[in-house]
């Protein structure tokens, strides 16, 4: 049967958020908001609650009734993450933990509440009440109280922990139905309308809705809310007897969980902390016999794992562990550990270690090699170390792809994406190669786009030279030649780019480029609405070379795919009509 807890912390928005540093604790100081041009109070610690102070009253109130009252602006984004944070914390006693979208820190008061579904797990701590009183002593240890609840159902631990007469309650198995008789309606989180209208009827109780007939009760209040106004009013979206039968476990009644829940877990606590490096890797080790095993029992690999460390201090840091290929070996995964946590701060020590894999895929039984990385489908495992050390963004292949324009012929994407398009295909980068050297030099296999319609054809010839090095983006230069329109098919004999003057001695080309049909302006992208300036255009490409021997590629922009060679009408606009592309050896 599932164990649930609900955790609530009162005032967990002072705790996220201190008083200043040369402010009295004893002091009486609030958090404040502002509400339709109104500055209220949004929390407030003791001292200003025993004088009179209290959450939504309006700060020139509180001001009047609370002299040397001090104030400070909520902090939303320090408050929100210091929640998430505790819920990672949290992960100590279960991986399922959920933050209670009933009550978030944001809403008047700064109470926040957390749902851990702690099935199985209670022995760990030395059974459920010792679960509970261990919470309850790290987080007071912190600063920070809570009222805490056990029972079968979510819904129930919530209103045990919201309104029960014990801070720590644990329900036994099945009897949460004598627990919650006694509580007031408003534990089952409905709404004001249907509080309001079970208060008119003298149903005030859990207890009294339970003893009446349920079918004249359904008819009664019958209406469900939206799941919108249920979000925004922080109730349940079903009806009165819908929400009795799921705080009674006869509904399904699911949490969803702030991580992932694992595939494989575990965890091991310590009774005095370790610090050593040793120490943690020893500790490391034994979590992997533990889970390696399982993985290994259902023909899997581990493919991403996580380390969770838990400092004394409630400090928690993760430690991701990734790999190209599914591995059970534990050898790899010590070193991926290890060159992460070279300088790792555990401060006064670690009092728990946790591995959880959360992505493990099905591997094949093989008998490995010496050079087992250079078969097909492998990889090296350096890889798994550089993107591990150095994030799987800077780990990158490139790869040819069947483009005519130099700058669309490569394409870079991650080391883990090549392998998952190309598991067992060791050739590809070859056969691009291929493709792309039997690139045409005529205008006809430009206009096909398709090498291998051009070698149909009796087309194809050998493809022209390209630069060592390819400028990002095409550079104008500045025509100096004193007679420019000598000749549409010739380059400029003079010209300057990057301040300096060239003189051609020698050129080849024309080549023309087009782009692809799709990329045209009368193609896939049509013309209306589109900047004609940014769309990729047709260019003839030389090779040339200067007095000083040397080679450049410079590019002239044609008016359109079809225009012969040295026509002048029409340029692009916008665009220089001679540009440098490229540097040669």
């Amino acid at each position: 049967m599932r164990r649930i807890v609900s955790v609530v912390c009162p005032s967990f928005a002072l705790w996220a958020q201190p008083h200043p540093v040369d402010a009295d604790p004893q002091q009486p100081w609030v958090l404040t908001v502002e509400q339709r041009n109104l500055i209220v109070i949004h929390d407030a610690n003791g001292a200003a609650r025993a004088a009179g102070a209290t959450p939504g009253q309006p700060l020139t109130d509180a001001r009047a009734l609370v002299p040397g009252l001090r104030s400070m602006v909520v902090d939303r984004p320090r408050i929100e993450g210091a929640w998430h944070k505790l819920a990672h914390w949290l992960t100590r006693y279960t991986p399922l933990v959920a933050l209670d979208p009933a009550n978030p820190p944001m809403d008047m008061g700064g109470m926040a509440g957390f749902v851990l579904d702690v099935s199985g797990c209670s022995h760990l701590f030395g059974g459920e009440v010792g679960l509970l009183q261990d919470m309850a002593d790290r987080l007071q240890a912190r600063g920070l109280p809570i009222r805490a609840a056990m029972a079968d159902t979510p819904l129930a631990a919530r209103g045990l922990a919201r309104c029960g007469d014990d801070p720590l309650l644990c329900v036994p198995q099945g009897e949460v139905l004598p627990a919650l008789r006694p509580l007031p309606v408003t534990a089952l989180n409905l709404p004001e309308t249907t509080v309001e209208a079970l208060d008119r009827l003298g149903l005030r109780r859990i207890g009294d809705i339970v003893q009446l007939d349920r079918q004249a009760l359904g008819q009664r209040f019958s209406e469900k809310r939206s799941r919108k106004q249920a979000a925004q009013e922080r109730t349940t979206p079903e009806r009165l007897l819908d929400a009795l039968d799921r705080a009674l476990g006869k509904r399904p009644d699911a949490i969803t969980p702030l991580l992932p829940a694992a595939a494989y877990a575990a965890r091991k606590l310590f009774h005095e902390p370790i610090g050593t490096a040793a120490a943690i890797e020893q500790a490391l080790t034994d979590l992997m016999t533990v889970v390696l095993s399982m993985v290994t029992q259902a023909g899997q690999g581990v493919r991403q794992a996580t380390v969770s460390l838990y400092r004394v201090d409630g400090a928690r840091r993760d430690i991701r562990l990734r790999c190209h290929r599914p591995t059970r070996e534990p050898g790899l995964l010590l070193r991926l550990f290890a060159e992460q946590t070279e300088t790792l701060d555990v401060g006064f020590g670690l009092d728990a270690v946790g591995l959880s894999i959360q992505r493990a895929e099905a591997i094949a039984d093989s008998q490995d090699s010496l050079l087992a990385h250079a078969g097909p489908g492998r990889h090296h495992p350096v890889l798994d170390r550089l993107t591990n050390r150095l994030g799987a963004d800077a780990v990158l292949q490139p790869s040819l792809s069947a483009r005519h324009d130099p700058r669309e012929a490569e394409r870079r994407q991650s080391v883990e994406s090549a392998l998952a398009a190309n598991p067992s295909t060791t050739g590809a980068p070859t056969a691009v190669m291929g493709l792309t050297q039997r690139r045409s030099a005529a205008v006809l296999d430009q206009d096909l786009g398709d090498p291998d319609m051009a070698d149909q054809a009796g087309l194809n010839r050998p493809a022209q030279p390209r630069p060592v090095i390819l400028l990002p983006e095409p550079q104008p230069v500045t025509v100096e030649d004193p007679h420019p329109y000598a000749s549409g098919l010739r380059p400029p004999q003079q010209f300057q780019w990057r301040r300096q003057r060239h003189r051609l001695v020698r050129w080849t080309g024309p080549e023309r480029l087009t782009p692809a049909w799709w990329d045209r302006p009368n193609g896939h992208l049509g013309t209306f609405g589109v900047d004609r300036s940014k769309l990729p255009v047709t260019k003839d490409f030389f090779h040339v070379e200067d007095d000083e021997g040397r080679q450049f590629w410079m590019a002239r922009t044609c008016s359109s795919p079809t225009a012969p060679f040295g026509d002048r009408a029409g340029q692009a606009a916008g665009r220089a009509e001679w540009t440098m592309e490229g540097l040669f050896a």
